[in-house]
């Protein structure tokens, strides 16, 4: 089914009064499918080398932020009853989460177009607006979101992605943000992790620094259950250091699963029926 949608690009100003920008990012909405999705960069190091002043720290923190707020926003436009048509469009979700004003994150004005599908239209749209002007080596990894887009689409058409919620888990010195999570007892996360890196030599030393993560998550008063979706590299010679961080992965003492992307259509299916089950379970003993 083909339908409207309509999209703007987010550009990181970093001198508001010289109006000097990198395009950062894309919103989509695409109402007849009532799709809303955004995809944003998890590397800066464009914008460093051009601005040498430039906060890095803070600029990744505020991203991460907006990254689960965009989220949070898709899932309300999958729940939300259909409005009329013509009076929504990808601003009224964008403004939502990031109001118009004198910030260094600013949306351009929208422009429009026709898809059948949005999310394969986001993907296509944010490497001709934002990934086209980044280096090859930055091209050539991918994030946690890329992996995570490869999931979503299947979560979504099994209906699972509404039932999917965004939740802080709680350890005694660490805390972190898990965007798809649901519980029946005990908090089921859903998280990508990609392992598609250019350094070879980060690959082991991303599971490690997640084996670390997830153990000190662990010791606090929330229960989980960690799905891990995995995202393998592309580059065959780098397959050696990927088994290695599996084997690191492994060892974590948690209660754990991983899924290759790969079993991603498999997978969302049995989560759909486990999803299901769940919730009978409950109205029956109700």
């Amino acid at each position: 089914m083909r339908g409207p949608y309509t999209f703007s690009v987010l550009r990181y100003i970093h001198d508001v009064m010289s109006g000097e920008f990198i395009n950062i990012g894309v919103a989509i909405h695409a109402p007849e499918h009532k799709y809303f999705g955004t995809k944003l960069i998890s590397r800066y190091s464009r914008i460093s080398s051009i601005f040498p002043d430039f906060n890095s720290a803070h600029f990744l923190s505020t991203v991460h932020q907006l990254r689960g707020r965009f989220e949070e926003e898709a899932h309300r436009v999958v729940d939300e009853l259909p409005l009329d048509q013509r009076s929504v469009n990808v601003t009224h979700h964008t403004a939502k989460v990031l109001p118009k004003d004198d910030s260094s994150l600013q949306f351009s004005p929208e422009s429009a177009g026709m898809t059948s599908d949005p999310e394969e239209t986001l993907v296509s749209l944010f490497d001709r607006y934002v990934m086209m002007y980044w280096p090859d080596e930055e091209k050539r990894s991918r994030s946690d979101a890329d992996v995570g887009q490869v999931f979503s689409q299947p979560f979504r058409s099994q209906g699972v992605l509404n039932s999917l919620k965004p939740k802080t888990i709680h350890g005694e010195n660490l805390q972190h943000r898990f965007d798809w999570t649901w519980t029946n007892g005990v908090v089921n996360i859903q998280h990508p992790l990609s392992f598609d890196l250019v350094d070879v030599v980060q690959i082991p030393q991303k599971a490690a620094n997640w084996s670390g993560r997830l153990t000190n998550l662990a010791d606090g008063e929330d229960q989980f259950k960690i799905t891990i979706l995995l995202g393998a590299p592309k580059d065959e010679s780098k397959l050696p250091a990927f088994i290695k961080a599996q084997n690191i992965l492994n060892k974590i003492d948690c209660e754990k699963e991983f899924v290759k992307e790969e079993e991603a259509e498999s997978y969302a299916a049995n989560l759909k029926n486990e999803i299901h089950e769940y919730m009978q379970s409950r109205i029956s003993v109700e």
